[in-house]
């Protein structure tokens, strides 16, 4: 219908709380491929979510997101499209 989906990669952390209201939140890079692979790649964006003080910085996140979602088996031009080209989509630059 035209939603697009974020997923912050901090849900993969191991600093994420592990229960929210009941739920377990946290998630693989494995189980977030599957997840993004499902809801189709044109569909979601990946960020961080960091800036807090026991993560890494925010860019030093990005690249480790990148890094855990090739190596669930995602491939370059399915990470880049979550990563960049549908950020600049929905904020309207095409280019």
């Amino acid at each position: 219908l035209g939603a697009t989906i974020e997923y912050p990669f901090l849900w993969c952390m191991p600093s994420r709380g592990p229960i929210v209201g009941g739920s377990d939140l946290r998630m693989s890079p494995g189980d977030l491929a599957c997840i993004l692979r499902k809801l189709g790649i044109e569909n979601c964006v990946v960020t961080t979510d960091f800036g807090q003080w026991m993560n890494p910085p925010p860019a030093e996140g990005m690249r480790m997101a990148i890094a855990a979602l090739l190596q669930a088996g995602l491939v370059p031009e399915q990470v880049s499209t979550l990563v960049k080209t549908n950020p600049l989509r929905l904020i309207g630059n095409t280019s």
